[in-house]
C-alpha cells in the first residue's frame, strides 16, 4: 500500500503540474521532497547514533554501515549485503535488531523519488511526439517489472525480491498507472464505493494471513498483490463509507504525521 500510494500521488503531482504549466520543475520537486522528508529522518539519525554513544544498540551488527547507507538513502542495497533476511528479524532478541531497519522501505521510496519524475517527463515528451498515451506506456512499463521481478528473485535470492529497488517497482508503476488513468479523466461508477469496502478488507486479510518469512514478497510476486491497493485508491475517489472513514479528523490527522509516526514507532 505504501509503494503504491506513494506511486500514485507523486505521479499524479507530476502530470497535474505539466497540464497546467506545460512543464514540471525539477528544482521545486526535489526541494518540496527534501524539506518533506530530510529533516525528521536526520534527527532519527542522530538519535540513534547520540543511543550509540551511549551505550545502546551494542549488540547489533554493522549498525556503521547501516547509518551510512540509511544517510544516503541506499539501506535496502546495504541489508541485501548483509547475512540476515528480512523475516529473520522477527526471530532475533530484539537487542540485536537494528533500530534502522525500516530505512529500507524509505530508501526505496527516495531513490524513486529522485529517478521517476526524469523519466516520467522524457516518456510524455516521447508519447506526445509519436502521439501514443502516457498511460498506455506506464502500463506496459508496470507489466514489463511484474515479470522481471520473479526472473530477478529467481536468479539472486528472497533479500534480492524483498529488498531490491528492481523487484519492487512494479508496486509503484502501478500507483503511478493508476495517476495516470485518473488525470487522463478516468471516473469509476458510483456503485465502486462498495469496491473500496472490498478493496480495503483485502488489504487486511492479506496482512493477516500472508507468511512472515515467505510469500509474494520474496519470491517477486508483489505486483499482483499491488493491483488491490491500486483498486483501493481508485475506489477511494468515489463518495462511500470508506472514503467517509478515513476522511474523519483523527485519520487524517495519522496521515498527516504517519511519516513521522514510520520513523520512530
Amino acid at each position: 500500500v505504501f509503494f503504491t500510494l506513494s506511486g500514485f500521488l507523486i505521479t499524479n503531482l507530476l502530470l497535474a503540474e505539466a497540464q497546467h504549466s506545460g512543464e514540471v520543475s525539477f528544482r521545486r520537486f526535489y526541494t518540496r521532497r527534501i524539506k518533506r522528508l530530510l529533516p525528521a529522518s536526520l534527527v532519527c539519525l542522530t538519535a540513534v547514533a547520540v543511543a550509540r554513544l551511549v551505550g545502546e544498540f551494542g549488540h547489533v551488527d554493522g549498525l556503521r554501515g547501516q547509518m551510512w547507507g540509511a544517510l544516503g538513502q541506499v539501506y535496502n542495497w546495504v541489508r541485501i549485503e548483509g547475512s540476515s533476511s528480512y523475516s529473520q528479524l522477527f526471530g532475533q532478541a530484539p537487542v540485536l535488531v537494528s533500530p534502522l531497519e525500516h530505512y529500507w522501505s524509505l530508501a526505496i521510496e527516495e531513490q524513486f523519488y529522485v529517478v521517476w519524475p526524469i523519466v516520467l517527463v522524457l516518456v510524455a515528451r516521447r508519447c506526445r511526439r509519436r502521439g501514443t498515451d502516457v498511460l498506455r506506456t506506464l502500463v506496459t512499463l508496470t507489466v514489463a517489472c511484474a515479470v522481471a521481478s520473479p526472473l530477478i528473485t529467481s536468479m539472486w535470492s528472497s533479500n534480492v525480491g524483498y529488498w531490491s529497488t528492481p523487484t519492487r517497482l512494479g508496486e509503484l508503476l502501478v500507483g503511478a498507472s493508476a495517476a495516470a488513468w485518473h488525470q487522463r479523466g478516468g471516473r469509476l461508477p458510483a456503485w465502486s464505493k462498495w469496491l473500496a469496502v472490498l478493496a480495503l478488507e483485502l488489504v487486511v486479510v492479506l496482512g493477516l494471513v500472508l507468511p512472515v518469512g515467505s510469500g509474494p514478497a520474496y519470491s517477486g510476486w508483489m505486483t499482483p498483490v499491488a493491483l488491490v491497493s491500486g483498486a483501493l485508491i481508485l475506489a477511494l475517489q468515489v463518495p462511500g463509507p470508506c472514503r467517509t472513514l478515513l476522511s474523519l479528523r483523527p485519520v487524517v490527522w495519522v496521515g498527516r504525521v504517519s511519516y513521522g509516526l514510520y520513523l520512530y514507532h
